[in-house]
């Protein structure tokens, strides 16, 4: 069967939330300015969404992988009070020199390697040529450049420094993102 499905890949913190180092309390759970609306006009248009996110806060013994799970559950029953639907969640627990145990290594799910998205597109039948791979990092583009889907570099989370200087589609918030870039 063909790919034929377009999806929009999200990174989580920094993108869909406000970002909070290693956030743990589902408490503190608060979408990005926009997120809703900018999801919204995707979901119209015919895009699933499927979160992509390192997590090593979890390979680090930082946060446990209940605490990720909970904050998980927080934001998309938020996303779902606003109409929109999540499709599925990818995450990455590694860290190649912080990680502990089983956890310390390089790995290909890791952002910026391509691993979650290939394995999205892979098990959902996406179309790369119709998908996209928004975040705060520049590690959040690559991956998707690499995964063969547009890569679009949002300024809230870090993406305000990681802005500078580079030559790619960059936009202040989600919302700018999907109507600049998306939906244009």
């Amino acid at each position: 069967m063909p790919n034929t499905k377009k999806c929009v890949f999200l990174d989580r913190d920094g993108t869909l939330i406000v970002e909070k180092h290693y956030l743990n309390d589902p408490g503190a759970v608060h979408l990005e300015k926009g997120v809703p609306e900018a999801l919204r006009k995707l979901q119209t248009a015919g895009f699933i969404f499927i979160i992509i996110t390192n997590q090593s806060g979890i390979g680090q013994q930082l946060i446990s992988h209940h605490q990720f799970l909970a904050v998980q559950r927080r934001m998309t029953t938020m996303l779902e009070a606003e109409g929109i639907i999540i499709t599925d969640t990818y995450y990455c627990p590694h860290h190649p020199t912080k990680g502990v145990g089983r956890f310390l290594k390089e790995c290909g799910c890791r952002k910026p390697e391509p691993g979650m998205l290939l394995n999205a597109i892979r098990d959902h039948r996406i179309d790369p040529e119709k998908s996209f791979m928004i975040g705060d990092k520049i590690a959040d583009v690559e991956a998707g450049i690499r995964a063969g889907v547009t890569g679009i570099l949002v300024r809230t989370g870090y993406g305000e420094t990681e802005a500078s200087g580079k030559e790619i589609p960059i936009a202040d918030n989600l919302l700018e993102a999907v109507d600049r870039w998306i939906l244009r």
